[in-house]
């Protein structure tokens, strides 16, 4: 099991670190997903890597117009954690939004609500039970309830 890291008390200049990011940047762009993978795999400890997809999503939830308490109950995240996401989305948030831009360029069949003709993607079966029903909307509640046990 890999231990958590520890950043070290010796700070390193700014311009050190600026090459260091710089180096890290330039490593993720030259790996393809399946070796992008494998380096993450390497890099960070499964907690880690838990930690920043349930971040990404809650990012692209919270774009998406669901409600943070939804997504601090489903993703089992804090309110504090989601409420940092939120606040970093309305102060600027650049990157989350690019993120989220480019995720749905690349993911046009993904969809919060699903169409019953459509053979759903694993993310947009997530993402319907994210969706929770309306109260007192049977029909919502069904589609939730079928959501939920297809995952």
């Amino acid at each position: 099991m890999k231990l958590m890291p520890k950043l070290s008390k010796n700070a390193l200049s700014i311009e050190v670190q600026k090459k260091l990011e710089d180096y890290l940047v330039q490593s993720l762009r030259l790996l393809n997903e399946s070796g992008l993978r494998l380096f993450l795999k390497d890099l960070l400890t499964p907690m880690e890597q838990k930690m920043l997809a349930k971040r990404v999503m809650a990012a692209l939830l919270l774009q998406r117009g669901h409600a943070p308490q939804a997504i601090c109950s489903l993703l089992k995240m804090s309110k504090d954690t989601v409420n940092s996401i939120s606040n970093e989305i309305q102060k600027s948030g650049v990157g989350f939004k690019l993120i989220h831009k480019k995720f749905l360029a690349n993911n046009q069949s993904v969809d919060l609500k699903l169409k019953s003709d459509t053979a759903p993607s694993s993310l947009s079966k997530f993402i319907n039970v994210l969706n929770l029903p309306r109260k007192g909307s049977r029909k919502d509640m069904a589609r939730w309830r079928r959501a939920l046990y297809e995952l």
